[in-house]
């Protein structure tokens, strides 16, 4: 979303108030409208370029990625580390 409409959902609209709670000057929120940053998950992007839109047919695209497995239910395992070895006992 833009900055404008994230300081105006969540600040009332209030610049300084955002800027405040930034802990920017209100001149900083200023550019960043003016520079048209946005907002997602909370994050503050600013734009680096506009992108172009490819060319490719939906038949040429590259097939969906299978994130199946990614899902389950599985434990994770524990790291292997070469060098941990087990100390304490009866010498």
């Amino acid at each position: 979303m833009k900055l404008s409409d994230y300081i105006a959902a969540n600040y009332g609209g209030n610049q300084k108030a955002f800027a405040e709670a930034q802990g920017v000057q209100p001149p900083q929120v200023t550019q960043w409208i003016k520079k048209k940053f946005i907002v997602v998950d909370g994050v503050l992007y600013s734009p680096r370029r506009k992108l172009k839109k490819g060319n490719l047919t939906p038949s040429l695209s590259r097939p969906p990625i299978n994130t199946g497995d990614l899902d389950d239910d599985r434990p994770a395992r524990k790291p292997h580390h070469r060098n941990a070895r087990t100390t304490g006992g009866s010498a």
